[in-house]
Order: C-alpha cells, then sequence, then structure tokens
C-alpha cells in the first residue's frame, strides 16, 4: 500500500465517520432513541478506531 492510498482510506475513514455521525444526530433529534442511531454510532466509531490505526501506520511508516 502506498502513502497515498493509505492517506485517501484515512480521509475517506475520517469522512464516513462524520457522515455516520450527523445522520445519527438527525435521527434522534427527529424520532428519539431508536435501533438505526446506535448502528450508525457503532459504524462511526469503528471507522474513527481505524483511522486512528492507519494513522500509527503512516506515522511507523514515515520515520522509517
Amino acid at each position: 500500500m502506498s502513502l497515498q492510498s493509505l492517506v485517501m482510506n484515512i480521509v475517506l475513514k475520517i469522512i464516513l465517520a462524520g457522515l455516520f455521525l450527523s445522520l445519527a444526530i438527525s435521527m434522534v433529534s427527529e424520532n428519539g432513541w431508536s435501533f438505526l442511531p446506535f448502528i450508525n454510532i457503532l459504524l462511526a466509531s469503528h471507522d474513527i478506531f481505524q483511522s486512528i490505526q492507519l494513522i500509527r501506520a503512516y506515522q511507523r511508516i514515515k520515520n522509517l
């Protein structure tokens, strides 16, 4: 995996996390808490966790 594709993957994960969080916030404000906002928050937290891992991998590769 090249550094450019790694950076694009990080950016994509962060954008998806923001999208899932905004969807969860709008669902909760309209309908209250239900099953779908929990799924969106779970997906957002998973994307944030993966982006943090990718950032760490990027830093390790850059420091070689």
